[in-house]
């Protein structure tokens, strides 16, 4: 499988055993693994298995005096890049009679079509930095202001046994410019950028020699005879 800057080849060089024991602790991934009726574990690798199996559910509360919560609907389709869709194509297949997950190159996964498969995608295209943000849902059409709160349907366990300090839900919205980090980082690159020419301006106008028009000498017009 061919990524954006990376090519996976680690096809069939995992094991379902290897597996348990990075995912000890984690029954809910292990489940996803065990239930490939064959011994294949694909896809395979420490970012396939290092994947965070969450799951939320949003409220909004109805009113500030009850405890009444509307559920709000979160679209998790088409969270990836459109270019991981071109990338896995080739390679990851949909199901096939007699197994309800996905395939990689012939073989069973543990992937299942969905909005699993399209977290899975997000997840794999890792980070330069050592902090991760993935998109993980939609709300079309915005939040309004109110109180909400989140649900923890499936809260992997995974984080805490690799002692990750802390694991954090960022509500974030849509700008024509970006979020508000890419702004931040933008106005900073361009303050640094303004600094580095004005100290060039100083620079150079310190140390530009003068010219003395009095060593210049004189100019003389030409004469004209008619």
């Amino acid at each position: 499988v061919t990524t954006f800057g990376s090519r996976v080849v680690c096809e069939a060089s995992d094991t379902k055993d290897w597996a348990r024991l990075r995912r000890a602790g984690d029954p809910s991934f292990l489940a996803r693994i065990e239930a490939v009726p064959t011994a294949d574990l694909a896809p395979c690798g420490l970012v396939a298995l290092s994947m965070f199996t969450d799951s939320f559910v949003f409220y909004k509360s109805l009113s500030d005096s009850s405890d009444s919560w509307e559920k709000l609907e979160a679209d998790e389709s088409d969270v990836a890049l459109p270019a991981d869709a071109t990338a896995y194509q080739k390679k990851i297949h949909g199901p096939s009679s007699g197994w309800s997950g996905l395939e990689i190159g012939g073989a069973n996964s543990w992937l299942t079509p969905g909005s699993f498969y399209e977290h899975w995608k997000v997840w794999y295209r890792t980070p330069a930095s050592p902090h991760v943000r993935n998109l993980w849902a939609v709300i079309r059409g915005g939040l309004s202001k109110g109180v909400y709160k989140v649900s923890f349907s499936e809260n992997s366990p995974i984080w805490e046994d690799w002692g990750v300090p802390e694991k954090l839900i960022v509500i974030s919205g849509k700008h024509s410019l970006g979020n508000k980090g890419a702004l931040r980082c933008l106005g900073t690159v361009c303050l640094c950028l303004a600094g580095a020419e004005v100290l060039c301006v100083l620079l150079f106008a310190a140390f530009m020699p003068v010219r003395s028009t009095s060593s210049a000498g004189s100019y003389k017009l030409p004469e004209i005879r008619s």
